[in-house]
């Protein structure tokens, strides 16, 4: 059995709070409960910029063992973990939004739920949906051709991202190349890259760069294809970030709760969604709650902790590998 790569699951774990953080702001402003336009603004360009290139990255770094197992065996074992759970929570989700479809942000009928769930992906489950999609691709691209090639292709399908909106070939061809990095990372070798990411000048150096980098793009007003460019630099900025306060935080063997998160990520994202929503519902309509403090702390909190319940409840009955993939 292979250990465990600690800072990974630091990386996911806090990650996964900034995926709930950034969905409950979402709610907050889609539901117009308030929320200031300039923070609002502010928290979600700094989230969005880097989050989901980070779990497309973490998800990249063993693909290439995983592509040795065969297409057939591969891909089952893919399918199992991630169109099982994509599946089951797609409907459950989706089927709550329908029943509570008038007092929910996006009113959905069966009908487009149905459809949605083999060609247009509802709410977080684009993410998984992708992902496979990704797995597919990356073995018959190195089937062909070696992974520095195939990060090139990456590239070259990141740049033209922004004008092929259909389907989901922009989601998928925008964070592929963080996929495929992921890949490229492992030949280095993680206990090379904790080395070299471990000291502290190059801490505050990634977050000067960052915080710079970011209020740069902040303040400008770009165009589409060069915001596109602009994007890929902030991401990359982030991801290192968040990968150089894991190992940090991973190497002084502190919070490991986070490291746990990390652990349970995907039923964390599965669930969140769920959760959330209906915090916010019950906070507004029922207690008359408006206070957008509460709503962001209760919202994030409940979020995390209520799926990882349902993730040890479900462990216990023998159901999780079904609902949650594991």
């Amino acid at each position: 059995m292979k250990e465990r790569v600690l800072w990974v699951d630091y990386a996911k774990g806090i990650g996964i709070i900034l995926v709930v953080y950034g969905h409950v702001l979402r709610g907050l402003d889609s539901a117009n409960m308030g929320l200031s336009h300039a923070f609002f603004n502010l928290s979600d360009k700094l989230v969005y910029g880097f989050h989901m290139p980070l779990f497309f990255l973490l998800s990249g770094l063993f693909i290439e063992s995983w592509a040795k197992k065969g297409f057939t065996k591969g891909v089952s074992q893919k399918a199992k973990f991630i169109l099982i759970p994509y599946l089951v929570w797609s409907l459950l989700q989706g089927g709550v939004n329908v029943i509570l479809s008038s007092v929910t942000n996006n009113p959905l009928t069966w009908k487009e739920l149905i459809i949605n769930i083999w060609i247009a992906p509802i709410a977080q489950f684009w993410f998984l949906y992708v992902l496979f999609l990704m797995f597919v691709l990356f073995y018959f691209l190195r089937s062909v051709s070696s992974l520095r090639k195939t990060l090139i292709v990456s590239l070259i399908l990141y740049v033209f991202a922004p004008y092929l909106d259909y389907w989901v070939l922009k989601s998928l061809m925008t964070n592929f190349f963080f996929f495929i990095l992921g890949a490229k990372i492992m030949n280095f070798n993680l206990k090379r890259i904790e080395e070299k990411v471990s000291g502290t000048k190059y801490l505050i150096g990634s977050i000067i760069i960052f915080a710079v980098l970011n209020a740069v793009y902040l303040a400008l007003n770009l165009g589409i294809f060069s915001e596109h460019i602009f994007k890929l630099i902030i991401a990359l900025l982030g991801v290192n970030l968040l990968i150089v306060i894991s190992v940090h935080i991973s190497k002084l063997g502190i919070f490991k709760s986070i490291q746990n998160l990390g652990m349970l990520s995907m039923a964390i994202y599965l669930a969140h969604i769920l959760v959330a929503s209906g915090t916010r519902i019950i906070l507004s309509k029922l207690l008359h709650v408006n206070n957008l403090y509460i709503h962001v702390i209760v919202g994030t909190l409940l979020g995390i902790v209520l799926p990882v319940i349902a993730y040890k409840i479900s462990e216990k009955v023998k159901v999780n590998n079904i609902i949650f993939g594991r």
